[in-house]
């Protein structure tokens, strides 16, 4: 249980990272078109992705507090 938690939390700072990329290449000027809007779509697809992870993490550390 403890090595899914870890992979969850190393997941979790992953898809972290990747986002804060994703976000600075969407403002710079080198991306324009359909590389944009796919990095926009990209974006919101890993943020849905954290977001299930962080509240999977949560409950995982919830039960372990039982």
């Amino acid at each position: 249980m403890i090595m899914i938690y870890s992979i969850i939390e190393l997941s979790i700072l992953i898809i972290c990272l990747l986002l804060i990329f994703f976000m600075f290449l969407q403002t710079s000027k080198l991306v324009k078109g359909n590389i944009q809007f796919f990095l926009e779509k990209l974006t919101f697809i890993l943020s849905l992705i954290l977001i299930i992870l962080i509240i999977i993490s949560n409950n995982i550390k919830r039960i372990w507090q039982i």
